[in-house]
């Protein structure tokens, strides 16, 4: 059952717990909550809340007819004074006599609110304390395989022209990590104790790992050297159909440039396997570029820039719908474009849990293709801009 809390607008602070709508015009609705209770129980508070009510409204309608009228006469005024202050007396007495009558109904329903409310708080903290111990169990067992990784401790050996992974070394996995090369017993064994894992999947994604990143690099090259050649051409060929582009004010920083369109027609973004999905409920769930979204048309400047428009005062509520130029190089921009990270805020302080490349978290025959696409995409939309006649 659904109880409402109405405050009646007078100065004695009399506040009912009604069960539906609203009981009289002139209340104020302070909250609302949910109970189990049986009902012959909110039959009883429902009539106690009515009589209270009915008691009120019928003080507030004897109080206004009984409002003196204006006269001329002293003594007629003086009269109805005194009779005004008997009748206000009367009131008062007659709202803390209803009050009175009506307290221990509210406070009967007061009391079932915080057990309530105690109940929910501890079913929603052993809630979140499960799923805090399971998104920390998610993150610590990728931590374990990137320290693994990590770790100067493996080399190649060479036995019976057989080329396998050792411990004893001093160079990390990721430097010899692949795909046709086997494990040693010992490394066998130095995984499964360091990982609690099966050796041969922490091995499979140490390869998927190490080949996302290859390709990761060179996409970055691609879409860097697409932008490097189209600054210099469109340099040499003397700025042709650039733009300028104001500022919101002005003072702010102006730009001059060519806007640069990607055509996404076609590219579908694989799904990031992220943390377990009722960790949601206690960290917020946030996927970087290009697997949060794709990105957005950019616009290159004469210098050979790329500027994007963002809230120019973010921490000022009256200038913070003014949007300034911000200028970044192609090193900073495309790493910010591909270079996608998974990351986990906690929604209770605001800050970044845990973050975790997405190079790390799909396999190779999905990541590769992938930011292959994206980096055709976005090479030939800046090299689009050579072949541009008209702005």
């Amino acid at each position: 059952m659904t109880l409402c809390r109405w405050k009646v607008r007078n100065d004695f602070g009399v506040s009912l717990w009604w069960t539906t709508g609203e009981p009289r015009t002139g209340m104020e609705r302070l909250q609302e909550r949910s109970l189990d209770a049986a009902d012959a129980e909110i039959r009883r508070w429902q009539e106690a809340a009515e009589a209270c009510c009915d008691a009120l409204a019928e003080a507030d309608a004897d109080l206004t007819a009984a409002q003196p009228e204006p006269s001329r006469l002293f003594w007629r005024r003086r009269r109805a004074r005194r009779r005004w202050t008997a009748e206000l007396a009367r009131y008062e007495e007659r709202v803390r006599a209803a009050r009175v009558t009506y307290e221990p109904y509210a406070e009967k329903v007061a009391d079932r609110c915080r057990a309530y409310e105690q109940d929910e708080l501890e079913v929603f903290l052993k809630r979140r304390s499960e799923l805090v111990a399971r998104f920390e169990k998610w993150c610590e067992a990728r931590r374990t395989d990137s320290r693994l990784a990590g770790k100067r401790r493996w080399r190649i050996v060479t036995t019976d022209n057989v080329r396998r992974v050792a411990v004893g070394g001093k160079s990390d996995a990721y430097a010899v990590a692949a795909r046709d090369i086997m494990l040693t017993p010992e490394a066998h064994a130095a995984i499964a104790k360091e990982t609690g894992a099966d050796p041969a999947r922490w091995w499979t994604w140490l390869c998927d790992t190490v080949e996302n990143r290859r390709a990761l690099e060179a996409a970055l090259r691609t879409v860097r050297t697409a932008i490097t050649e189209t600054s210099r051409a469109l340099a040499d060929a003397g700025h042709p159909n650039a733009v300028f582009r104001p500022g919101d004010t002005t003072l702010e920083p102006t730009v001059t440039g060519w806007t640069v369109t990607f055509n996404w027609a076609g590219m579908k973004q694989p799904s990031v396997p992220g943390p377990p999905a009722a960790t949601k409920e206690v960290y917020g769930r946030y996927v970087g570029a290009p697997f949060g979204h794709l990105p957005s048309d950019a616009l290159l400047t004469v210098n050979g820039k790329l500027a994007k428009q963002r809230t120019a005062y973010p921490g000022n509520d009256y200038l913070r719908h003014r949007r300034r130029w911000y200028e970044t190089g192609p090193d900073e921009y495309t790493r910010w474009e591909l270079d996608a990270k998974l990351t986990c805020h906690d929604l209770s302080e605001y800050r970044t849990r845990y973050e975790i490349p997405v190079p790390q978290l799909l396999p190779s025959k999905t990541y590769v293709p992938y930011i292959e696409g994206v980096a055709a995409v976005m090479s030939a939309g800046f090299r689009g801009l050579t072949r541009r006649r008209s702005p």
